[in-house]
C-alpha cells in the first residue's frame, strides 16, 4: 500500500520587534499586514507574542490583536505566544480563548507559560521562582478542572 508525502506546515512567530519612536498604530498595521502576507504565501500558522514592559514589542493582549487579524484572514492558524498565566487570571485566560476559538471558527492555537522576560522583572513584574512554580501549578490545575 503506497502511503502519500507527509507535508511540512510552516507557520511564523512573531515577536512584534519594532522602532520605539513610531506610533503604535502603524506597528500594529505591519504586524497585521505581516499576518495577511504570511497566509498568501500559504503558511499554516501564526503566533503573536505578549509583552507588557517592552519599548519594541508593544503588543500587550495578543487575543485582541488576534481578532483583529480573524478579520483580515480566512485559513491561517493565529494564537498567543504565550498566554502568560502568571500575569492573568487562568479564568480570563479560558474565557478569552473560548470565546476567541468560537469567533475563529477552529482557526485558534494557543500556548500557555509562566516565565517572564527579563525587561518584565525590572517593570516590577517580579516573582520569586518559587512563587511562580507555586503560581503556575495553581493556575494549571484550576484550569483543567
Amino acid at each position: 500500500m503506497h502511503t502519500p508525502p507527509k507535508t511540512i506546515q510552516a507557520g511564523m512567530f512573531i515577536m512584534p520587534v519594532h522602532d520605539p519612536a513610531k506610533p503604535p498604530a502603524q506597528c500594529y498595521d505591519e504586524d497585521l499586514e505581516l499576518i495577511v502576507r504570511c497566509e498568501e504565501l500559504g503558511l499554516h500558522e501564526a503566533w503573536i507574542g505578549e509583552h507588557h514592559s517592552s519599548t519594541v514589542e508593544n503588543i500587550v493582549m495578543p487575543e485582541i490583536f488576534i481578532a483583529r487579524a480573524l478579520g483580515e484572514t480566512k485559513t491561517i492558524r493565529l494564537g498567543p505566544a504565550p498566554a502568560c498565566l502568571n500575569q492573568h487570571h487562568p479564568a480570563h485566560v479560558a474565557g478569552r480563548l473560548a470565546f476567541l476559538d468560537h469567533l475563529s471558527k477552529g482557526r485558534l492555537t494557543g500556548e500557555l507559560h509562566s516565565a517572564l522576560q527579563p525587561p518584565s522583572r525590572r517593570a516590577g513584574y517580579s516573582l520569586c521562582r518559587l512563587m511562580r512554580r507555586a503560581l503556575w501549578r495553581r493556575h494549571t490545575q484550576w484550569a483543567s478542572q
